[in-house]
């Protein structure tokens, strides 16, 4: 999704009301809203057009790294410095748990059907389901991992990664059975995909 700011919107007596403390460090788009991160810990959910800040979240006890919203609206994801993940529920603007991560996060991402969620920490992606909040897969890469998507082919969900200006493809198969692919490369400029479901 995209989102353009006008710049005339962004008038001198709506800058000087704006909560927040620090400096932003993430920024998500969900249909009308725009939630963005900040280090000194908090996430605002702003209302686009009026840009007025609808809800401060105190997310993080340091800077928030990356926040993802659930595809039904209700729910978010933050990771922050302090080595959490934390679970919003957005309609009563509250957390409804943490999860202390093994190290600080880099990425954070639902699926876009919503049963998974996946986080990235260093090198090492791991895939969450959404029933029981457990890992059930990691990924272990060569390099370190900036940026998650998940993309929806014919009903069938992958994992992509851009790497350093470059994107691997993986395909999700552990967790979406009978998934079958013929070829891996997604370069910057091209992208070559044959899938099939058996």
């Amino acid at each position: 999704m995209y989102l353009t700011i006008e710049i005339d919107e962004l008038t001198e007596s709506n800058l000087c009301e704006l909560p927040i403390i620090g400096t932003i460090t993430c920024l998500t788009a969900f249909h009308s809203y725009l939630f963005s991160g900040s280090d000194d810990g908090t996430i605002c959910i702003w209302k686009t057009g009026s840009w007025q800040c609808e809800k401060t979240l105190r997310a993080h006890a340091e800077g928030v790294l990356g926040i993802s919203v659930h595809p039904s609206g209700k729910l978010a994801l933050s990771i922050g410095q302090d080595r959490a993940l934390k679970t919003w529920n957005l309609i009563k603007g509250r957390s409804g748990y943490t999860t202390n991560l093994h190290g600080i996060a880099d990425a954070v991402q639902w699926s876009t059907e919503g049963n998974f969620y996946a986080v990235s920490i260093a090198n090492r992606l791991d895939v969450y389901s959404l029933e029981s909040a457990k890992i059930v897969y990691t990924i272990q890469f060569g390099k370190k991992i900036w940026h998650i998507v998940f993309l929806t082919v014919r009903n069938t969900s992958f994992i992509i990664k851009p790497l350093n200006f470059s994107y691997l493809l993986y395909p999700a198969h552990t967790f979406f059975p009978g998934l079958a692919f013929k070829m891996v490369f997604f370069g910057v400029n091209m992208c070559q995909i044959k899938v099939g479901v058996n």
